[in-house]
């Protein structure tokens, strides 16, 4: 695959689907979802081509007797660091906002509530493609030649760029959740954490959507029962 193709995707997904969401002042979240949405069938054909082609080009599976432990593994210590991470902020916006809370958009109807499910499952599928695989694995590819024709000190320099490029989009990511204040910043920054690891130790975004996917629809109809 060229470079020159992968660096003009990557700059398109960057400016059009990347940075866009960082400028939000507002939303409603997930919970507008509860009808057809074309949001969500875009976000699901982006996801589904940038996974193909990433599949296609760059994945090399590694298939072994162990990978159901190791996924059911990573699937629960993902999902219970994200619950605990949860009650920390939760903590935490009691601790400096009081009780003040935000009603919940009440879901009533069985078809809001499919559309919902579908919305929360895309949602997690296209932000695991996009910002845990998508954007860190791209970085490096496009990298390394540049890191193989400067071979002086190269590990050294190749590790501090990676770790600097997996802390600025785990701030990216946190950041594009700004507009529901900094308490979800810091949240979102806390999962997009755990989320990169599960996805770096599973070799798959899989484990991880599955988990975010969970983790979300969790609070959204413990949301429901408060409200």
């Amino acid at each position: 695959m060229k470079k020159r193709y992968i660096l003009l995707e990557f700059l398109i997904v960057l400016f059009l689907l990347v940075l866009p969401p960082l400028f939000v002042s507002e939303s409603q979240g997930i919970l507008k979802h509860t009808d057809f949405s074309p949001t969500v069938i875009f976000q699901f054909l982006v996801a589904v081509f940038l996974q193909l082609q990433f599949l296609y080009f760059f994945k090399t599976e590694k298939k072994n007797c162990g990978r159901i432990f190791k996924v059911t593994f990573w699937w629960s210590i993902t999902l219970g660091s994200l619950m605990l991470i949860f009650a920390l902020m939760q903590s935490l916006t009691l601790f400096f906002e009081g009780n003040q809370t935000t009603p919940a958009v009440s879901v009533n109807k069985i078809s809001a509530w499919i559309f919902l499910v579908i919305s929360v499952a895309v949602a997690a599928f296209y932000e695991e493609v996009l910002y845990r695989q998508f954007l860190p694995e791209i970085t490096f590819v496009l990298s390394d030649d540049f890191f193989a024709k400067n071979k002086k000190d190269s590990e050294l320099k190749k590790k501090f760029f990676s770790y600097s490029a997996e802390f600025i989009f785990i701030l990216i990511f946190a950041f594009s959740h700004r507009y529901l204040g900094m308490i979800a910043v810091l949240n979102a920054f806390a999962c997009g954490f755990v989320l990169r690891l599960c996805c770096k130790k599973t070799d798959s975004i899989w484990t991880g959507a599955n988990a975010h996917f969970v983790y979300n629809l969790t609070l959204i109809i413990f949301s429901q029962i408060a409200g």
